[in-house]
């Protein structure tokens, strides 16, 4: 398991935010809670899940370049570049 995994198991499909030697930090991906903290051994029964595959369960299709667009909106209304 490593920074920004989706881990699945069951109906529950989890993104780790944060890795510490005791606890890992993870949001769930369906219910869009607040993350919170959980130990390690809470994770072992999940597998590893694709972005494609949530994509598929949500029903959310992120744009191709999405992000390159708030990124760039961000810099140019922080720059007033035209």
């Amino acid at each position: 398991m490593k920074k920004y995994d989706l881990l699945r198991s069951g109906d529950s499909i989890v993104r780790v935010l944060e890795i510490q030697s005791d606890r890992v930090l993870v949001i769930d991906c369906i219910k869009v809670t607040m993350p919170i903290w959980v130990e390690p051994i809470v994770l072992e029964t999940y597998s590893e899940y694709t972005s494609n595959e949530l994509s598929k369960v949500t029903g959310i299709r992120p744009e191709k370049n999405h992000v390159r667009a708030v990124y760039n909106d961000c810099i140019n209304s922080s720059f007033h570049i035209r």
